[in-house]
């Protein structure tokens, strides 16, 4: 039964990764030709922002949710369950409403200092306002992960990728450039709190245990987890902010960041297995034992080799191609980082099976050193490559 559901809700946000990444892929065809490549790079730095702010706020929580939550699920103790998801609750809320009130005072100074311009104020605020409602729904989307509700974290997740999209573009047509993009976000994380609350009304009870009882167990195993998701934000966005602070060149910047998003394409695939495995693993761990965690890994990576391996190929094969059609001829300086990046994709892979499983089975501190070694030799070889080969050396250090 556990299989069947686990195949089911693989299928399901694999659906949805597909629709999410034909959303973005049309949203970045669209900013390609709606903003300059300067205003491409300028985004990619907004980004990388509201990457630092959620990491930052979230202390690794979602993780510890949906784990706590598929465990306690899993032994039929919903109100366990319960306390476990109010608790990350009121950590978060208590981290990330000071953090954005001390951001929106000081964000014209920031604007200034990350964007370049005072100019970039407004949607400096709208996009990390965007993002402080996000760290909430992202709380919901473990909750509902845990308790296996595949079919609802794709309509959550789906609502913000297509509204925040679709309404940042049209805004972004119409002229008002960054500020519609960035309102659109915002736009987009409002409806998705709003259906993350209305999907989630009633399906836990009161919690059972007192938060004294649970705050030990919960940051013994998030705080390791905080420490990777930070090094793996260095790791992720080293590439772009290193580049764009060593070139001072928004332009080039704006390039890669479209090259290197059209080459995630092939995370559709490795987000829903991962997505899947890691409560899976944590539920089945609970029911049968240690002993259920390899038969899962097994034919998850299996999978992966079947999918990754030949369309990575395939895409490295026409990436000159690739590039122009979706962007336009301007952009074909992205095809070498666009092809060496899909060559390689079955590398990020590995590391987000790997990684979900290490989580699932409480190996969480092995996880943050060796995302630790990993980031300093990441960041130290994009250090090194961007200043002689720019968005090519981005692409190579990054692989």
């Amino acid at each position: 039964m556990q299989s069947i559901k686990a195949v089911r809700g693989t299928l399901c946000l694999a659906v949805q990764q597909l629709i999410q990444y034909l959303a973005a892929f049309i949203f970045y065809v669209g900013v390609a030709r709606f903003i300059t490549q300067a205003e491409v790079g300028l985004w990619s730095i907004l980004a990388a922002s509201t990457a630092v702010f959620t990491t930052l706020t979230l202390f690794g929580l979602p993780v510890a949710t949906q784990k706590y939550v598929s465990e306690n699920y899993g032994r039929g103790d919903l109100g366990s369950a319960a306390s476990i998801s109010r608790l990350s609750f009121r950590i978060v809320a208590l981290s990330t409403l000071p953090a954005l009130t001390v951001v929106l005072l000081l964000s014209p100074s920031l604007s200034t200092f990350i964007l370049g311009g005072a100019e970039y104020t407004v949607p400096f605020i709208l996009i990390l306002s965007a993002s402080a409602i996000l760290n909430f729904t992202a709380l919901y989307g473990a909750d509902m992960l845990g308790l296996g509700m595949y079919l609802e974290v794709a309509i959550q997740n789906l609502a913000f990728i297509l509204i925040s999209k679709a309404a940042g573009l049209a805004l972004a047509y119409v002229g008002y450039g960054l500020h519609g993009l960035a309102s659109g976000w915002l736009i987009g994380a409002l409806f998705c709190l709003i259906l993350s609350i209305y999907l989630m009304r009633r399906k836990l009870p009161k919690p059972s245990k007192q938060i004294r009882q649970l705050s030990g167990t919960i940051f013994r195993y998030s705080y390791p987890v905080w420490i990777l998701a930070i090094i793996t934000l260095a790791q992720g966005w080293a590439d772009i902010t290193i580049l764009y602070a060593l070139t001072g060149r928004a332009a080039v910047t704006g390039i890669y960041y479209l090259a290197s998003a059209g080459a995630t394409l092939l995370a559709i695939f490795w987000i829903a297995i991962s997505m899947v495995i890691l409560p899976l693993m944590s539920s089945e761990e609970a029911r049968i034992g240690r002993q259920a965690v390899p038969n899962i890994y097994n034919a998850s990576s299996r999978l992966l080799n079947i999918l990754i391996l030949p369309i990575g190929a395939s895409l490295a094969a026409i990436s000159p191609t690739a590039i122009t059609i979706a962007y336009g001829q301007t952009y074909i300086e992205g095809s070498f980082p666009f092809a060496l990046l899909t060559a390689t994709a079955i590398l990020p892979a590995y590391v987000s099976i790997n990684t979900s499983t290490l989580q699932a089975i409480a190996e969480t501190k092995v996880l943050a050193k060796i995302g630790a070694a990993s980031a300093i030799i990441d960041i130290a070889l994009v250090a090194v490559l961007v200043k002689p080969f720019e968005a090519n050396g981005a692409a190579l250090a990054r692989t």
